[in-house]
């Protein structure tokens, strides 16, 4: 089954929009993780959902911990990512929580999307063949919403 992959921190999940995100990492704390909103409400996510559901995709997450985390720090962020994608992104039929070292790219089967943030990543998946939309708010979701 193709399967629509979505990155978290800044593509559904508003990471970034945590204060003081970057001081918390440093001190292998997981609050961010915690506290991050949804980008987009879940009506309007489960709407996309069950869109792209409907054309045959399954949905999936492919997530980075914390560049350079120790194996405790990297394993409960791992943990409260799964606990965030259970209440705030239900819809997921996979999930791999990884660190920086794993392509996502290696998560790429004949006819997959990478729905993403950074650039790197997707040009890694493009070229393995894959298909991409860049996260970029209300565009990611007309791009999703035309996926055939």
């Amino acid at each position: 089954m193709k399967t629509i992959w979505f990155d978290m921190d800044g593509t559904i999940a508003n990471f970034y929009g945590v204060k003081n995100w970057l001081d918390y990492l440093k001190v292998e704390n997981t609050h961010p993780y915690e506290v991050c909103k949804p980008m987009f409400t879940k009506r309007t996510m489960n709407g996309v959902i069950n869109g792209l559901r409907k054309k045959g995709y399954a949905i999936g997450v492919i997530s980075y911990v914390s560049h350079n985390a120790t194996a405790d720090y990297a394993s409960r962020i791992a943990i409260v990512k799964n606990n965030w994608l259970k209440e705030n992104f239900p819809a997921v039929d996979i999930i791999h929580i990884c660190t920086k070292d794993t392509p996502k790219s290696a998560f790429y089967n004949n006819g997959d999307y990478l729905v993403d943030d950074e650039d790197k990543n997707l040009e890694d998946w493009k070229n393995v063949g894959g298909h991409t939309v860049k996260a970029s708010g209300r565009k990611m979701l007309k791009a999703l919403r035309n996926i055939v």
